[in-house]
């Protein structure tokens, strides 16, 4: 008997001495330090653009909480727009000009912008350009580019009230190729509304220069008119007003050329004499003729690409872009 009542009093402390632990140790759970995650969670898919849409549109905020990709008739073009994730709406929001080449078109070069756009806070405004197919016919270019030049500066004027958003006065203009020819004479055209520039391949290019250059040293060759699209020194006859040399000073530029982009049939040949004879030739030669005249510009040569644009090309346009935006910043202050 005192056996078992030995065992009855040792089970019996046994059992209170398990429920006290267990008390403790729920006590201790609940006064512990929450757990902190240092990484973000993973999705197994992004948000489509249909979702982000309708989330914006449902939710509207002084901040972009979702990015939208839109295609909207702004003045005389249909547009693909790219409104970024993070976009202060309560700031002048900067306008990322984009223009394709020949048989392009606003939605397909808006796209590979885009992840950009979202790093570097930019509204990426892509226009669909009919361009004339006699590209090569310096004729047709001096009369389309002014025409073109005005058509987008219209565009530009109406953004602010199709899209419901503070601009920037001064757009970043890309420009590849055909595009790129448009974007640096736009440029020229109205240096005032241009912060900074990527041209990107161009096959010919319009020098900064009124009078054409020449190595005699002579009155006569020193006063002899340098013509557009070669040059500025009639630029008055398609714009209606003067060179602004002072304004074209301040834009900023980046020269962005594949070093495999060579092929001279491929360009027009009335450039030859002041330019070379090679997309590759001529985007050095119009670099120097920028820093020559004092215009702020970078120069990038891509190994082992021809006539085509690459994501590094892209990502150091964009942080061409930033630079610039820095740049002007502290020139304002």
């Amino acid at each position: 008997m005192r056996f078992f009542a030995v065992s009855f009093r040792t089970k019996r402390f046994l059992s209170l001495f398990l429920i006290f632990t267990l008390f403790a140790s729920l006590l201790s759970a609940c006064s512990a330090e929450p757990t902190v995650f240092t990484t973000s969670p993973t999705y197994s898919a992004p948000i489509s653009t249909a979702t982000a849409t309708s989330f914006a549109t449902a939710t509207p905020l002084p901040t972009q909480a979702a990015s939208e990709a839109i295609t909207l008739e702004i003045g005389d073009f249909s547009a693909f727009v790219y409104l970024p994730v993070g976009l202060d709406k309560t700031a002048p929001a900067q306008i990322l000009l984009a223009l394709h080449g020949m048989g392009g078109n606003g939605q397909a070069m808006g796209r590979i912008l885009t992840e950009y756009a979202d790093r570097y806070h930019m509204v990426v405004v892509a226009p669909s350009l009919t361009y004339n197919q006699n590209w090569k016919d310096i004729s047709v270019i001096a009369q389309e580019e002014p025409t073109l030049s005005a058509r987008l500066q219209n565009m530009i004027d109406q953004i602010p009230v199709t899209l419901g958003l503070q601009i920037n006065p001064k757009v970043i203009l890309f420009g590849f190729s055909r595009g790129a020819q448009l974007a640096h004479r736009f440029a020229m055209f109205n240096p005032e509304r241009v912060l900074a520039a990527a041209i990107i391949s161009a096959g010919g290019y319009s020098l900064p220069i009124i009078n054409e250059p020449s190595s005699e040293q002579t009155a006569q060759a020193a006063s002899k008119i340098m013509p557009f699209p070669f040059g500025v020194g009639d630029i008055s006859h398609y714009t209606g007003h003067a060179f602004n040399r002072e304004a074209f000073l301040k834009v900023q530029f980046v020269i962005e050329v594949g070093e495999m982009d060579t092929k001279s049939a491929d360009v027009p040949r009335d450039y030859d004499p002041y330019l070379g004879n090679n997309r590759l030739e001529r985007a050095r030669t119009f670099y120097k003729w920028l820093q020559k005249v004092g215009v702020h510009a970078t120069f990038n040569t891509f190994p082992q690409v021809g006539h085509e644009i690459t994501p590094d090309m892209d990502l150091m346009a964009f942080q061409f872009f930033r630079n610039a935006q820095q740049n002007d910043n502290r020139n304002a202050a």
